[in-house]
């Protein structure tokens, strides 16, 4: 299944932390991820939904953190960048639970999982997991703290002004934004405060970013170069043999990412990306892409449009948006 609704248009926030993609920069030379970073929130374990045909949970983008070893796909998650050789590049898992029994938390964490927890790597490294999990699930990560929090706890005592009214109002729309179909922005049935995900996977048509490091990285990592594309969901599922059957239906598909903090920055000059790729650099970038991507003519169907800088599908001259305020398109 594959929806097309128009995008998040109000955003509150809550304390989770900053993400942004990476121009350059990792462990290797040279190399970078092929993703903007995802800020990973509490996620059902992946599965295949019968009734509404799609999948479910599991985290990173392509949704390879399934939860079905341990349980908890941000505890898998968070397992992950110690190894990849695009992030810290470390040689394997004994190598990072020496690094945590000799480090500086080696006591509390011997102390909560126990004297021998560092005598096996196996436990140890899923007990590393365990505890990055239980950080990003406490009350310092998630404090629900916003002014959109402190609403939904008591909209007469902590009210929203007329403009976050308006935007909470289009958010929820149904017949027009259309962003909390796929961005729940409502209390739980048990009064749990909203992550602004419904965890599953969708195909949004995004351009292809050109200044995604990828393209330039080594063959060793990436062997189509500048022809690579990302199969998203489609390309972990293949990887499953119980699954693959699934795959041709979910390429390209990214995980719903949550909307909290979409746009919280440490300063002004940070900049932030948007999209699995990272291709948006502003909401207001990425607002307009929704707006126009179904109702652009494609670039083919009109000569010279390049040239012309016609306002077209799929791709947007960022710099002219960010300049001018209104986003050209071309091929």
């Amino acid at each position: 299944m594959i929806r097309t609704s128009a995008g998040p248009v109000h955003a509150p926030t809550s304390t989770r932390a900053v993400r942004s993609i990476p121009e350059q920069s990792t462990a290797v030379s040279a190399t970078a991820s092929h993703r903007a970073p995802p800020t990973p929130p509490p996620s059902p374990v992946l599965y295949y939904d019968t009734d509404e045909e799609l999948f479910i949970g599991g985290t990173f983008w392509d949704g390879r953190a399934t939860g079905w070893l341990m349980g908890e796909p941000v505890a898998e998650q968070a397992q992950r960048p110690f190894l990849n050789p695009v992030e810290h590049n470390l040689p394997d898992p004994a190598t990072v639970v020496s690094k945590v029994c000799i480090g500086a938390y080696s006591d509390q964490f011997k102390g909560y999982f126990g004297n021998a927890i560092c005598e096996d790597v196996v436990n140890a490294y899923n007990a590393i997991g365990q505890a990055l999990l239980a950080y990003e699930k406490s009350a310092e990560v998630n404090a629900f703290s916003s002014r959109y929090d402190y609403y939904l706890r008591g909209p007469q005592k902590y009210p929203l002004n007329k403009q976050e009214l308006k935007g909470l109002q289009l958010f929820a729309d149904k017949e027009r934004a259309k962003c909390s179909e796929c961005h729940p922005s409502a209390l739980g049935e048990d009064g749990s405060f909203p992550l602004f995900t419904d965890f599953s996977y969708d195909n949004l048509g995004l351009p292809k970013n050109p200044t995604n490091p990828t393209y330039q990285m080594p063959t060793e990592f990436n062997p189509d170069g500048a022809t690579w594309v990302d199969p998203g969901l489609g390309g972990f599922l293949a990887t499953v043999p119980r699954l693959a059957h699934f795959a041709p239906a979910n390429q390209g598909l990214h995980k719903v990412p949550t909307l909290r903090n979409v746009d919280k920055r440490p300063d002004s000059g940070f900049v932030k990306a948007f999209g699995h790729n990272g291709i948006f650099k502003s909401l207001k970038e990425t607002v307009h892409f929704y707006n126009t991507r179904d109702v652009l003519p494609a670039c083919e169907a009109i000569p010279n449009a390049q040239q012309d800088k016609i306002n077209l599908s799929p791709f947007p001259l960022l710099s002219t948006y960010r300049s001018t305020g209104a986003v050209s398109r071309s091929p």
